[in-house]
């Protein structure tokens, strides 16, 4: 097992780990370039941090050990129990964002949410996700 982290824009395979029969694997996702971006507002992290941890709990089950920001707010960990790879984490964030574009704001208390700023966020990462998918299919 490499420890070396493997990068898919945004998407990196931190830590592989064995423990017992469990494969733990720690993802850092992160939605923004930190050159072109400062760090997420405390609003928009809260809020994809919510609606994620509903998602991510709905699709991995018993395998999602945890869903939340990292510390730089620039971004999120998703520590998995599981052999996972980066276009099965990069195809679960792009159904994500469907899932998050489907949110009506009108159902949530708005405090303390930016819904329209993480449907924005998680929309830009989308779209540089896929078009990173589609030029690696087509030089494979």
């Amino acid at each position: 097992m490499k420890d070396q982290p493997t990068y898919i824009l945004g998407i990196s395979l931190q830590k592989k780990t064995q423990w017992r029969k469990c494969c733990i694997e720690k993802y850092e996702i992160l939605p923004t370039s930190t050159e072109q971006y400062s760090t997420m507002s405390r609003e928009i992290i809260h809020t994809i941090d919510y609606f994620g941890n509903e998602f991510m709990q709905q699709h991995f089950g018993k395998n999602l050990i945890h869903f939340g920001p990292n510390g730089s707010g620039t971004g999120f960990v998703l520590i998995l129990n599981g052999q996972y790879d980066d276009k099965a984490i990069a195809n679960t964030m792009q159904k994500f964002y469907a899932f998050l574009d489907t949110v009506d704001g009108s159902d949530i208390d708005t405090a303390g949410f930016d819904l329209p700023g993480a449907q924005w966020i998680i929309m830009y990462y989308v779209t540089m996700l896929s078009q990173v998918l589609r030029r690696h299919s087509a030089s494979t």
